[in-house]
C-alpha cells in the first residue's frame, strides 16, 4: 500500500478490510465544413486522390506521398456538461431565495446589475474608522479556529491585515472555494480564482479548437502540397525541392507521428531532424536549406495542453478531472516545426538564426525555398486550408511579422516573377524592400542586429505586444542581461512595485531603469489586433490598476503590492502557456450558509475579462458559426458573470456594505452534492459557470509552468509557473465593521532552468529552484512537519470514534481533535508523545466528519468524503502497523 510523505492522501484499503479509505481533503475533428469560405475549389488537375490507406498499404514514394490525410470521424463537439445532476433550474422550495439554483442567481444578477453605481454620496455610504490592528475583527476567532492558525499567522494577519497560510494548500481553486462555503466562514473571492477560470477555459477551447478545427486542415494541405511535388518534375530547380521535400516530409511525420517517406529520397536527412525534433533536447547548429544555422529544438517539446500525461500509443489521453481529448503532442511538434523554422528572404543587419557574429550576406536559395513552398501551396489547392489556420490563428493570437504565403503570391504577382528559381531573387528582393519590419526577436539572433531580417514561414508566430516589449529590457539594448524576471512582467504590466523584485538587476544593469520605462511604454502604445490574447493581456492589466475609492487598509501595504505581482506572475504564466504554440516567445541577444463575502475590488480586471468574453463570443462565432463547441453560451455568461463582479468591485470602492442580493449571489459561488452509491461529489454554482466545461475544468490541478523567455547565449529559459493555491485571510475594515474573509489565492513562482530540456507541467513538479521572493512580505511561514501518522474509524457502529497514532519518535504534548461537517472542533484531547509507541484513544462519534492533529504550531487533518468513513493519514516516514489498524474494527 502506498504511503504518504508529507501530506495526507488517501489509500486503498488494506488487505484486513473490503471497505475503501476516504479521500483525504488537504488544505477537434472538422472533416469537411470551412472555417473560412473558400471563394474557388481546388482546380481538378492539382486536387488531391480521395482514397484513405494506410500510409504502409501504398506502394511508390510518389504514391505514398499522396495518400490523403485520414480525417477523423467525428465533428468537433462541446465538453460535456457533467454538472447536470448537481445543478438546479430552480430550488427546491419556490420560496427559498438563498438555495444554489439557476433562477436565484439570475434574480441576484439582476438586482446587482439594477443598483445605482452613481449613488456614492454621504448619505448614502457610511464612513467606518480603518482597524486599529488591535480589536478583534468580526468573524476573526472563529476563522483562526477553523484553521488553526499558528502564532506567526495571527502575528502576520494583526500587523499587515491579510495573510496567506503557507501549510494550507488546495489542489484547485473550486476544492478551496467549497471549503470556506462548507466551514460557513466569510468569503474572500480573490481576482486569482476568478482568472484561474479563464485561464482552464481558454485551455480547453484552444485545444478543441485545434483538435477539432485545424488539425485536420493541416494534415490535409501538407499532403496536398507533397502530392504536388511528386508531380512537379522540374517546375523548380533540384534543389529548392530537395529542400522543400525535407520541409513537408519533416512536418507530416511529426504530425502523422510516424516515418512518411520522402518524395526524393531525403528520408536520410528527415529521420535525423525528426529525431531532433522528438528529442526536443538542445539548441544546436545543423546545415540546412544551404546554410549553417541554429535550431532550438527545445520549443518542440509539448508542453501544457499538447503534453502527453503519459506515453500512450491511442489516439486519445484522460486529462485529470476531465474527458479524453485528442492528443496533441504530434500537432504541436509538427505546427511548430512549420511557424518556427524559419526561412531568411531579406538579411538586413543579420540573416535569421545566425551564431556568433553578424552576417549581412543574403541566403537567395532559402528565400526561393519560401517562395517555392508558396507557389506549390497554390498550385496544389491547399490556400484554403492554410488561410483558415492562419484566421483562426489572427483571431486568437493576434498578428503576425513575417512573409506569409498569401504575401510571398503577392510579391511573386507584384515582382513579375515567372520561373521560381534563383534568378528571381533579385526582383523578390526589390519587391519586399524595406517592408516587413520585424519589432521582436523569436529566434537565436547574432548580437548587435538591430534591423531584423524580414523571414517568412508557413504558419507565422503571432508576434503579441508583450513579446515586443521584452526586447527593451535584454542584451543588447540592456548589455549583458539576458533574460528578464517576474519583476519586469509585473513592470511592464503596470505595477510599480515590479521594481522592487529587480532590486540586484538594477545594481548589475545601470540602464535597466530607463529601458523598463521603454518596454512599459511600448505596451502601452501597442495597436489593440482585435485577438483573444490581447483581450487577456488588456484584463491583466486592469489587475495593476489603481482602484480608486475607498479600499480597506490592507490594500494600502507594499505587502497586498506584492500579492498584486503574484497574481500579475501567475495570470502572465496562465497566458503563456495556453499560448506555447501560437505566441512567438522573445529571445536575446445548502443555502446561504456563507455569513459574509467581498471580492477583490479590481474593476478594471472585471471590465477586461468582459471584454475578453465579448471578443471570444465574436471570435468563436466566425470560426465554429455552427458552435459545436458550445462556447457561444460559455462566453456570454462569462461576460455576465464579470459584468456582476464589476459591479460589486464598484459598490466596494464606493464604500458600500454588500446588498442583501450581493450576499446572497456570493454565497451561491460553490455548492456540493454527495455522490450516491459510492459515486463522487458533485458541485453546482456560479464559480462553475465562469468555466466552459464546468466540474471536468473546475477540479482539474490549477499547478502549471509556462516558458516565457528564452537567452541562446546562457542556455537557460525564464519560466513562470504556480503551484497549488493556498488559503488567504483579509481583514475587510470599508463597508462595515473590521471583519475577516478568507479564500484560496495563488502561490506564483518564477524558475530559470538550463535549455537542454524545457520543463512541462508534469516535469517540473519535482525541480528546485522556484523562487517566489515576492511572497515573503505576506505569507506566513509553514512550520515543520512532525513525524506522525493516524487513523480512525468514523462509522464504528458505537458511541465513541476509535483513533490511534503513531510518531517517528518524542513529540511532547499532541492535542487530537475532532471537526464537524463544518469544520468545528466537537471534542479534543491532548496525550503526551515520549516515544514511539501506540497512542490509542476514543472521542465521541455523534456529529463528526474530521481529525485533526495539532502538534505545537503544525497541525494536520482529514475529512470523510462520499460514504467511506475510515481515515489514514501518514507523513514524515510515519507509519501504522497492520496490527495498530486491526484495532479500529474491534
Amino acid at each position: 500500500m502506498p504511503r504518504s510523505q508529507g501530506r495526507p492522501k488517501s489509500l486503498v484499503p488494506r488487505t484486513r478490510s473490503a471497505r475503501a479509505l476516504s479521500l483525504v481533503l488537504a488544505l477537434g475533428a472538422l472533416g469537411a465544413w470551412p472555417l473560412a469560405c473558400a471563394s474557388t475549389p481546388p482546380s481538378p488537375a492539382a486536387s488531391v486522390p480521395s482514397r484513405e490507406a494506410p500510409l504502409a498499404d501504398a506502394g511508390t514514394p510518389h504514391a505514398r506521398a499522396c495518400v490523403a490525410w485520414h480525417t477523423a470521424a467525428s465533428a468537433p463537439t462541446a465538453p460535456p456538461d457533467e454538472s447536470a445532476p448537481a445543478r438546479r433550474a430552480t430550488p427546491e422550495h419556490a420560496q427559498d431565495r438563498c438555495e444554489t439554483a439557476d433562477s436565484n442567481l439570475a434574480t441576484a444578477e439582476q438586482a446587482i446589475l439594477a443598483l445605482d453605481r452613481a449613488d456614492t454620496s454621504a448619505d448614502a455610504v457610511r464612513a467606518w474608522p480603518p482597524w486599529d490592528h488591535k480589536s478583534a475583527p468580526e468573524h476573526g476567532q472563529a476563522v483562526a479556529r477553523r484553521f488553526a492558525f499558528t502564532r506567526a499567522e495571527s502575528a502576520a494577519l494583526r500587523d499587515r491585515g491579510f495573510v496567506v497560510l503557507s501549510r494550507v494548500p488546495s489542489t484547485t481553486f473550486a476544492f478551496g472555494l467549497h471549503e470556506v462555503y462548507q466551514s460557513q466562514l466569510p468569503l474572500y473571492v480573490s481576482a486569482d480564482a476568478i482568472l484561474h477560470a479563464v485561464y482552464a477555459s481558454n485551455d480547453r477551447l484552444i485545444a478543441d479548437i485545434e483538435a477539432g478545427l485545424l488539425r485536420d486542415r493541416l494534415g490535409r494541405a501538407l499532403s496536398a502540397m507533397h502530392c504536388a511535388l511528386a508531380a512537379s518534375g522540374d517546375t523548380y530547380p533540384l534543389d529548392i525541392s530537395r529542400d522543400i521535400d525535407i520541409y513537408l516530409t519533416v512536418a507530416r511525420s511529426l504530425l502523422a507521428d510516424e516515418a512518411v517517406p520522402s518524395v526524393l529520397g531525403t528520408d536520410a536527412e528527415v529521420s535525423a531532424l525528426v529525431g531532433a525534433a522528438k528529442a526536443g533536447a538542445a539548441l544546436a547548429q545543423v546545415d540546412l536549406f544551404g546554410r549553417s544555422r541554429l535550431i532550438d529544438w527545445t520549443q518542440l517539446t509539448p508542453r501544457g495542453h499538447y503534453a502527453d500525461p503519459a506515453p500512450s500509443a491511442d489516439a486519445t489521453n484522460a486529462t485529470e478531472g476531465g474527458p479524453a481529448r485528442p492528443r496533441l503532442a504530434p500537432f504541436f511538434r509538427a505546427a511548430m516545426w512549420l511557424a518556427r523554422l524559419e526561412w531568411n528572404l531579406v538579411s538586413r543587419s543579420s540573416r535569421s538564426s545566425q551564431q556568433g557574429a553578424l552576417d549581412p550576406r543574403e541566403t537567395p536559395r532559402e528565400a526561393i525555398d519560401a517562395l517555392a513552398v508558396a507557389d506549390l501551396a497554390e498550385r496544389a489547392g491547399a490556400l484554403p486550408d492554410l488561410d483558415a489556420i492562419d484566421r483562426a490563428w489572427t483571431l486568437l493570437a493576434g498578428r503576425r511579422e513575417d512573409v506569409s504565403i498569401a504575401d510571398l503570391l503577392r510579391l511573386k504577382q507584384k515582382a513579375g516573377i515567372a520561373r521560381v528559381d534563383l534568378g528571381a531573387f533579385d526582383a523578390l528582393k526589390a519587391a519586399i524592400g524595406n517592408d516587413f519590419e520585424r519589432t521582436a526577436r523569436t529566434h537565436p539572433m547574432a548580437e548587435g542586429a538591430k534591423n531584423l531580417p524580414a523571414i517568412a514561414t508557413l504558419l507565422g508566430p503571432r508576434v503579441t505586444a508583450d513579446a515586443a516589449a521584452f526586447r527593451p529590457l535584454i542584451h543588447t539594448e540592456v548589455n549583458g542581461r539576458y533574460l528578464p524576471a517576474a519583476g519586469d512582467v509585473a513592470y511592464v504590466l503596470g505595477l510599480d512595485r515590479g521594481k522592487a523584485a529587480l532590486a540586484d538587476d538594477f545594481a548589475k544593469f545601470p540602464a535597466l531603469g530607463a529601458q523598463l520605462e521603454a518596454a512599459r511604454g511600448v505596451l502601452g502604445t501597442a495597436k489593440d489586433a482585435g485577438d483573444l490574447y490581447g483581450a487577456w493581456l488588456g484584463a491583466l492589466r486592469g489587475v495593476a490598476a489603481t482602484p480608486r475609492g475607498v479600499v480597506p487598509s490592507f490594500m494600502k501595504t507594499t505587502a497586498y503590492d506584492d500579492l498584486r505581482m503574484n497574481t500579475l506572475v501567475v495570470g502572465y504564466g496562465q497566458l503563456r502557456h495556453n499560448y506555447a504554440l501560437m505566441a512567438a516567445q522573445a529571445y536575446d541577444e445548502g443555502g446561504c450558509e456563507i455569513p459574509d463575502g467581498w471580492v477583490e475590488p479590481l474593476p478594471a480586471l472585471y471590465d477586461g475579462l468582459t471584454a475578453y468574453a465579448e471578443r471570444g463570443s465574436a471570435t468563436l462565432a466566425a470560426l465554429d458559426p455552427k458552435d459545436r463547441l458550445g462556447a457561444l453560451a460559455y462566453f456570454k455568461r462569462l461576460a455576465e458573470l464579470t459584468r456582476v463582479l464589476a459591479t460589486i468591485a464598484r459598490h466596494e470602492l464606493a464604500g458600500r456594505p454588500l446588498s442583501i442580493e450581493e450576499k446572497r449571489f456570493l454565497s451561491m459561488v460553490v455548492e456540493m452534492t454527495p455522490g450516491g452509491t459510492g459515486g463522487p461529489p458533485r458541485f453546482t454554482g456560479w464559480y462553475f459557470d465562469l468555466f466552459r466545461g464546468r466540474e471536468a475544468e473546475a477540479l482539474t490541478n490549477a499547478a502549471f509552468v509556462a516558458d516565457v523567455a528564452t537567452s541562446a547565449y546562457t542556455q537557460r529559459v525564464l519560466y513562470a509557473g504556480a503551484s497549488a493555491p493556498r488559503m488567504g485571510a483579509f481583514v475587510v475594515d470599508t463597508g462595515g465593521r473590521p471583519r475577516v474573509m478568507v479564500g484560496p489565492m495563488a502561490s506564483g513562482y518564477e524558475l530559470v532552468g538550463p535549455l537542454a530540456a524545457r520543463y512541462t507541467d508534469q516535469s517540473v513538479t519535482e525541480v528546485a529552484g522556484k523562487s517566489a521572493r515576492w511572497a515573503a512580505s505576506y505569507t506566513a511561514p509553514t512550520p515543520a512537519a512532525a513525524a506522525l501518522a493516524f487513523a480512525a474509524n468514523l462509522d464504528g457502529g458505537g458511541s465513541e470514534v476509535p483513533i490511534v497514532l503513531r510518531a517517528k519518535g518524542a513529540l511532547g504534548a499532541i492535542t487530537i481533535e475532532t471537526l464537524s461537517h463544518h469544520r468545528v472542533p466537537l471534542s479534543r484531547a491532548v496525550r503526551v508523545v515520549t516515544n514511539a509507541s501506540l497512542v490509542q484513544l476514543k472521542l465521541p462519534a455523534r456529529g463528526v466528519e474530521g481529525i485533526r492533529v495539532r502538534v505545537g504550531d503544525d497541525s494536520v487533518e482529514a475529512f470523510v468524503s462520499g460514504p467511506n468513513t475510515q481515515l489514514l493519514v501518514e507523513r514524515g516516514g510515519a507509519t501504522l502497523l497492520e496490527a495498530d489498524l486491526a484495532i479500529l474494527d474491534k
